[in-house]
């Protein structure tokens, strides 16, 4: 005999798999669009980092070198992990608050190119 009741038996209706559906077309984009944007912010400051630790480098090595040694300014390009970073640099008498203090300041700006955009920041530094 033959129930006249309709028992539901597991699974999910028609109805409840194109909400499923609309939800996730609404939250996926923000989650591509948060991926995407937290890895060009990753790339970027790893471009950074490495700009940074090359003006650091070029800093170190006019700390080793004997005063009068080596020019006061100039560029020197170098390539870092396939990109390439310009370093512009400067070096001036050190005065702080009207005393000499016997250092010279060295001020070293660091540019590379992104795209079509050229990113830069400058580092400064102290030498004995």
């Amino acid at each position: 005999m033959v129930s006249g009741r309709l028992t539901r038996k597991g699974g999910y209706t028609l109805v409840e798999v194109l909400v499923a559906i609309v939800i996730l077309a609404f939250v996926l984009p923000g989650l591509v669009y948060m991926v995407t944007g937290a890895r060009k912010t990753q790339v970027g400051s790893l471009r950074f980092e490495a700009g940074a630790e090359a003006a650091m480098q070029l800093i170190n090595e006019m700390a080793i070198q004997p005063p009068g040694f080596g020019a006061d300014a100039g560029t020197k390009i170098i390539t870092e992990a396939g990109r390439d970073y310009t370093l512009q640099w400067s070096r001036t008498a050190y005065a702080s608050g009207g005393t000499n203090l016997g250092g010279r300041q060295v001020k070293v700006n660091v540019s590379w190119v992104v795209g079509n955009k050229t990113r830069s920041t400058v580092i400064v530094g102290v030498l004995p």
